[in-house]
C-alpha cells in the first residue's frame, strides 16, 4: 500500500493494513487549521512517515503502537521540495470512534429522593448573604438574611409579617443591612 501510493502520487487512495511504529503529537495545518498527526507506518514492504488527517475523530495514542490498523493512503508531490510524501486517514472500526453522546450519570438507588435544586440554590444564596454580612462587619440578624435570600432567589421583596413597621424603617434593627 505505501509503495503503491509513493509510486502513484495524485492517484486515488490506496486501502490497506499497516503496523503503527511511531506516533507524534497532534498538530494543526498552518493554513487550513485542520488537525493531523505524523505517524510511522510499516506495511510489511516499506516503513514510512505518513501525515494522517484526523477529521472529527480522535487522535491515535501510544496504545496504537504495534497494532495493525486500516488506512487510506495517497501520495502527493510537494511544490516546495518536489519530493513525494504520504497522507491519508485512519479507517476506524465502528466500535473505536469516540462516544458521541455525553455519558449518563449513574442511576439513583431505589428509594433515594430526587435532589431539590430549589432548596440547594436557596441554601447557597443564604450562605453567600451570611458571608457578605460577616465580611462587611455587620451584626447578623437572621430574619434579614432570610429576606435578602428570598429577594435574591425570587426577585420579590418579602413582606415582614412579624414586624409590619420593619419595612417602613430603612435602617432596620441597629447594625443590620438596610433593605
Amino acid at each position: 500500500m505505501l509503495n503503491e501510493a509513493l509510486n502513484n502520487p495524485g492517484a486515488t487512495r490506496f486501502q490497506g493494513e499497516a503496523i503503527v511504529r511511531e506516533i507524534k503529537e497532534k498538530e494543526f495545518g498552518q493554513t487550513s487549521g485542520k488537525p493531523f498527526q505524523r505517524i510511522q507506518l510499516d506495511d510489511g514492504e516499506l516503513q514510512r512517515q505518513v501525515k494522517i488527517f484526523l477529521g472529527t475523530g480522535s487522535a491515535l495514542t501510544q496504545v496504537h503502537i504495534g497494532q495493525k490498523l486500516q488506512f487510506s493512503i495517497s501520495g502527493y508531490v510537494s511544490t516546495f521540495d518536489n519530493k513525494t510524501y504520504l497522507s491519508g486517514f485512519w479507517n476506524r472500526p465502528q466500535g473505536q470512534s469516540p462516544p458521541q453522546q455525553p455519558q449518563q450519570a449513574a442511576p439513583r438507588p431505589p428509594g433515594q429522593p430526587k435532589a431539590d435544586w430549589d432548596a440547594i440554590t436557596e441554601g447557597k444564596v443564604r450562605h453567600g448573604v451570611l458571608c457578605a454580612m460577616l465580611q462587611g462587619g455587620l451584626i447578623v440578624h437572621y430574619p434579614t438574611v432570610l429576606k435578602h435570600t428570598t429577594f435574591i432567589v425570587t426577585g420579590k421583596i418579602p413582606e415582614d409579617k412579624a414586624n409590619p413597621k420593619y419595612s417602613d424603617d430603612p435602617e432596620g434593627p441597629k447594625g443590620d443591612m438596610a433593605f
